[in-house]
This record gives structure tokens, C-alpha cells and sequence, in this order.
């Protein structure tokens, strides 16, 4: 079984060495197997912090800092619910906007990010206010969809099946 690398940040002078083999010409592969490192991670770096094509070393290595400097509290904090982000949802859902749209419009338009099963639940503990019955499609409910009918027998009240098993055991 072959063993799992572990895994290890990019330095500065692993991204140095990346910008002087794409300028002598080299492609990812040959360049991963002299630094020993999964194309795959070096494909991802050339690919996320290029500016115009062109892998700039210095540039790479700042917002690499800059974006791990971003914290899970930071995080978080952009996907509370606020007054921007609530009077936004209450505007969307009086326009009868469904929940899963407003989710696909709101990182765009107020840089907050919320998904759709969270804004059901705002609604459905009170925080965000709306009028289920007037302004969401379905009042709500959730969509059940229709089983197969074909082939299936339906028998009319278990009451008269009842009666009929009593009549066939006093025969």
C-alpha cells in the first residue's frame, strides 16, 4: 500500500523555483517531479494565484498569507444573520422570492453568504419576519411528490374489510 505524503505549505522559495521553471519553459509535470511535489498542488498554485497569465512568486506568496490570516471566526461572522442581510431576506421573500433564490443572490448583491436551508430555518424560528401564507410560494410546505399510482390496488375503508372477514368466519 503506497503511503500518503503529508501535506506541506508552499514556501517562498518552492514558488521562486516554480516562477524560474515556467519562465525557462517547463511544463507543471517536469516541474513537480523536480520539486517533488503532486503536480496537482502545483497546477492549483499556477491557477489561483496567477494576475493575467503570468505567476508572479511575490504576489503568490502575499495573498497566500493574506488568505490563511482569514479566520473561521471571520468566517462565521459574514454568515450571521445582521440587519443588512435580514432586511434583505424580508424584501426578497415580500417580492415572493423562493428561499433557494435568495441564496443564489445574496453573496452578490451584500457580500454575505447564507444558505437556502439556513434562511428556512430564520423564517421558521421567528428572526426573520415574514407572512408565511401570503408571501412564500406553497405557504411553506415542503414539495412531496407523487408516488407511481399504477398497479396498485386501493381498497376502499378497512372498516367494510373487516365486516367481510367477520361475515366469511361465521359461514
Amino acid at each position: 500500500m503506497k503511503k500518503r505524503k503529508k501535506r506541506k505549505e508552499l514556501d517562498y522559495k518552492t514558488r521562486l523555483a516554480i516562477a524560474k521553471y515556467l519562465n525557462d519553459g517547463l511544463n507543471i509535470i517536469q516541474i513537480s517531479k523536480i520539486l517533488g511535489r503532486d503536480d496537482a498542488v502545483l497546477y492549483r498554485e499556477v491557477n489561483k494565484r496567477s494576475v493575467d497569465g503570468v505567476y508572479n512568486p511575490l504576489l503568490a506568496e502575499e495573498d497566500a498569507i493574506k488568505s490563511r490570516s482569514i479566520s473561521d471566526e471571520q468566517v462565521a461572522k459574514r454568515r450571521r444573520l445582521n440587519d443588512e442581510t435580514k432586511a434583505y431576506i424580508e424584501e426578497k421573500l415580500s417580492l415572493k422570492w423562493s428561499p433557494r433564490q435568495i441564496a443564489s443572490q445574496i453573496e452578490k448583491d451584500t457580500g454575505y453568504y447564507i444558505s437556502y436551508p439556513t434562511i428556512y430555518r430564520y423564517i421558521r424560528n421567528g428572526l426573520v419576519k415574514v407572512d408565511v401564507k401570503r408571501d412564500m410560494r406553497q405557504a411553506g410546505k415542503k414539495y412531496n411528490k407523487s408516488s407511481e399510482k399504477r398497479g396498485k390496488l386501493y381498497v376502499g375503508s378497512r372498516v367494510s374489510l373487516c365486516l367481510i372477514y367477520e361475515n366469511y368466519l361465521t359461514l
